[in-house]
């Protein structure tokens, strides 16, 4: 490879792996979604079972040839100012990104690329809308380059920064380590029934699955003596079963989360981990327009929470687009936001009507007219539930952060910066009008905050607050 900030380059040959790999996702992605239908041909063609290799080599041969003519046609090059690249086999499309436009730039160094110290630069801009940029097999030394460049509000400063990379070597304004004990419980703080509910959906989605799957179920029980021994059998599969889902999910995250370490220099952040594949994760703190805060079923148990930085445009629907802190006690948690410079919330409630919503009125009264019983126990249940989500519902407001609180058995904290609104609108239904009330939309390049259930008059004295506050922010957010 020749020096890239010389002119248009192409990639060394082992980024094959890297686009291989990449086709295999799409095409397994494809069929992920093609199942359904796929199983519908294979029993309607099950009698001609002769010419199936053949379509798997035909499926192989496009998925090499698409392959190398991505990788022929991949080019890049850099200068001082942004990163160029031009990809695409019939669409041909050229990418030209601002270091000041990138959001995030993040190293990864798989495991079969260790043994040549080559890398993946993935870069995510404002306007990339969950989309992002990668470039494989980069050497160590020329990613980290370009991750500090992107930092870097000047070339001076991106030169002087160099060894930032090395996070051992340097004194920090703030740093979190994760031990290893505390990185083996993360994977139990993950809602494994998300998954397997997904799973279950997946194979039951088409109806001669369907019906195959149950006829096999039925012919299973009916070798057993009785319905107890069945149903013994049966639990213990089941436990055995979301117990390999457990492991599997912890061993993932082990994995990903391994030797966890984030620093903080001025306002540049920055974190390593990962066991078999290195990550190196970085964006810049005025680029950051939500902070997230969880605690789950588990995360409550444990006395854990996880936090969420989210920067305008970033992947983070997907896990690896996410600048994450995977776990954290309660100590580390006031560490952390007290570097984030969180203020002390002072939550405050919305109007009662709240607990009671015109869809809870009309399905409890077809429940008392048909079945009274039913219709009264699911309206003191709806309502308990419906009382416990208002009572830990809250909101905060302050000059310099706009706080929404959901929480029943768990909780979610949101964190914006009030100076960041994009917009703020105010919306009033039919059921809300009655009470004077209405809900407020408070819109960021992070994600969209609602208040529901405001007074009118709170809700435009609050809008007027943040769009001042935000007209009178003349700080570089974006």
């Amino acid at each position: 490879m020749t020096n890239p900030a010389q002119g248009w380059n192409r990639l060394p040959l082992i980024a094959l792996l890297a686009f291989l790999i990449s086709s295999i996702r799409i095409f397994v992605r494809f069929l992920y979604q093609a199942v359904p239908a796929l199983v519908g041909v294979y029993f309607a063609l099950r009698n001609h079972l002769q010419f199936v290799p053949y379509v798997i080599a035909g499926l192989l041969t496009i998925l090499l040839i698409a392959t190398f003519l991505r990788y022929r046609r991949f080019l890049w090059q850099f200068d001082d100012q942004r990163i160029r690249v031009k990809q695409g086999v019939f669409k041909v499309t050229e990418l030209n990104l601002g270091y000041e436009r990138i959001q995030q730039a993040d190293i990864r160094q798989p495991f079969w690329l260790k043994p040549f110290n080559l890398t993946v630069l993935s870069l995510q801009s404002a306007g990339s809308k969950g989309k992002e940029v990668e470039i494989p097999a980069l050497s160590a030394a020329l990613s980290t380059d370009l991750q500090q460049r992107v930092l870097a509000k000047s070339q001076e400063a991106s030169v002087a920064d160099q060894s930032s990379a090395e996070v051992s070597d340097v004194t920090h304004d703030f740093e979190l380590q994760l031990p290893t004990s505390e990185v083996w419980r993360i994977g139990s703080m993950q809602n494994i029934f998300i998954m397997i509910s997904a799973l279950v959906a997946f194979i039951f989605a088409n109806q001669t699955m369907t019906n195959y799957i149950t006829e096999q179920f039925e012919l299973w029980l009916a070798g057993f003596e009785s319905q107890f021994q069945a149903l013994l059998v049966g639990t213990a599969l089941a436990l055995a079963f979301f117990a390999t889902i457990l492991i599997l999910t912890t061993l993932y995250y082990f994995n990903l989360f391994y030797g966890y370490h984030l620093v903080r220099q001025g306002d540049r952040v920055h974190y390593q981990a990962g066991l078999l594949s290195k990550l190196s994760r970085s964006f810049r703190m005025p680029k950051l327009q939500l902070v997230e805060m969880r605690q789950g079923l588990v995360g409550r148990l444990l006395q854990r929470w996880s936090v969420r930085i989210l920067q305008a445009g970033a992947n983070h629907e997907k896990a690896e687009g996410r600048f994450t802190v995977p776990i954290l006690t309660s100590s580390r948690l006031q560490a952390l936001t007290t570097d984030l410079q969180f203020t002390t919330a002072a939550w405050r409630r919305v109007h009662g009507a709240f607990v009671v919503r015109y869809w809870l009125i009309i399905g409890v009264a077809m429940g008392l007219i048909f079945e009274p019983l039913a219709g009264a126990i699911s309206a003191v249940v709806v309502l308990v539930w419906r009382w416990v989500w208002w009572r830990r519902f809250g909101w905060h407001v302050d000059d310099q952060w706009l706080v929404v609180r959901t929480a029943w058995i768990g909780q979610r904290q949101r964190w914006v910066p009030a100076a960041k609104m994009q917009r703020v609108s105010i919306q009033q239904s039919p059921w809300q009008r009655l009470f004077g009330c209405c809900q407020l939309r408070a819109d960021t390049a992070g994600g969209s905050l609602t208040i529901p259930w405001l007074q009118r008059d709170a809700a435009e004295a609050l809008k007027a607050q943040l769009l001042e506050l935000t007209a009178s922010n003349h700080k570089r957010w974006m």
